[in-house]
C-alpha cells in the first residue's frame, strides 16, 4: 500500500514582487496525479499548477490582482493514492506602487561640451537608466538620499535625454523628456563672457583704488587769489570801526577840557569873593 507523500520544492524565490511573478516547482512521486497539483495563496481558492516539462510544474501570477503587502502561497500535491503533501510554502512581498519619476537637475539648454555629467533625483536604491535621443547610454544607482550622477556623451545637435527608474520591487517609471544642445555658438557665448569677465574685474579695481586715494588726498591749499578774497572783507571791517574809536577817545578829551573850564572859573568866582 502507499503511504508515501509527493515531494515537493519551490524553485522561485520570494521576497518583494511586482507585476508577474513567475511560480515554478519541482514535485516528484512514482504516483503521482498531475490533475490534483495546485497552488493556493492565502485563503483564496486553489488554482492548477501547469506541467512544465520533466517534474517542473508552474504558473505564472498576476500580483496586480492582489493588495500590497505579504501573501503566502501553499504549494499542494497529490497522487493516485490519495496521499497529499500541503507543506510547502513561500511568502512574498507585493509592491506594485510605482515610485515618483526621476528627474535631471540644473541641466542647461545648451552647452559647448561634448561630455557632461547628469545629476538627478529618484527613489532611494533605485536603479538608474539614461537614454540619449532613445539609446541606452548608462546604468547607476541612486544613494540613500536618492541622488545619482551619470556621464554621458553628446552628439552634435540637439539631444533628448530620459531617465527611467526601476524600484526594488521593479516598477519602473519615466521621467520627462529633457533638452540641450550642443552648439558652437554656446561656445562663443562662454568665450566671449571669459573675455569681458577680466575687464570687468580690472575696471572695479580701478574705481575703488581712485576711491580710496581721493578720500586719503589732503586738502589743497588755497590760490592767491582765495586769500586775497578772505582779507578784502576783514580790513573794509577795521576802516569801519576806527571811526567809532577815534570818536569814542575824542569825548573823554573834550569832556576833560570843558571840566578844566569849568574848574578855572570856579577858582576865579572864589577870589572874586575874598577880595570883597
Amino acid at each position: 500500500m502507499d503511504k508515501t507523500i509527493p515531494s515537493v520544492t519551490i524553485s522561485s524565490t520570494g521576497g518583494l514582487v511586482s507585476g508577474d511573478y513567475i511560480l515554478e516547482v519541482t514535485i516528484t512521486d512514482a504516483n503521482l496525479k498531475s490533475s490534483l497539483i495546485e497552488y493556493q495563496i492565502g485563503s483564496e481558492t486553489a488554482q492548477t499548477l501547469i506541467h512544465i516539462s520533466g517534474d517542473t510544474y508552474g504558473a505564472t501570477i498576476n500580483t496586480t490582482t492582489l493588495d500590497d503587502g505579504t501573501h503566502t502561497i501553499k504549494i499542494i500535491a497529490y497522487d493516485h493514492a490519495g496521499n497529499v503533501n500541503d507543506t510547502q510554502t513561500i511568502q512574498i512581498n507585493v509592491d506594485n506602487t510605482k515610485p515618483s519619476p526621476p528627474t535631471i537637475s540644473d541641466l542647461p539648454s545648451k552647452t559647448e561640451k561634448k561630455e557632461i555629467t547628469l545629476t538627478g533625483i529618484a527613489e532611494p536604491g533605485s536603479e538608474i537608466e539614461v537614454f540619449l535621443n532613445g539609446v541606452s547610454v548608462g546604468n547607476t544607482t541612486a544613494d540613500d538620499d536618492g541622488k545619482w550622477s551619470l556621464d554621458v556623451t553628446l552628439e552634435e545637435g540637439e539631444n533628448k535625454i530620459t531617465v527611467e527608474s526601476r524600484d526594488a520591487a521593479g516598477n519602473l517609471v519615466s521621467s520627462e523628456d529633457y533638452s540641450i544642445s550642443l552648439s558652437k555658438e554656446a561656445a562663443e557665448e562662454t568665450d566671449m563672457k571669459l573675455y569681458i569677465l577680466p575687464i570687468v574685474i580690472a575696471i572695479i579695481v580701478v574705481i575703488l583704488i581712485l576711491f580710496l586715494f581721493l578720500r586719503k588726498k589732503p586738502e589743497t591749499l588755497p590760490s592767491e587769489e582765495e586769500i586775497e578774497e578772505e582779507k578784502a572783507p576783514e580790513e573794509g571791517t577795521e576802516e569801519e570801526i576806527e571811526p567809532e574809536d577815534e570818536g569814542v577817545e575824542d569825548e573823554p578829551i573834550n569832556g576833560s577840557e570843558e571840566g578844566l573850564g569849568e574848574e578855572e572859573a570856579s577858582e576865579e568866582s572864589d577870589e572874586d569873593v575874598k577880595e570883597e
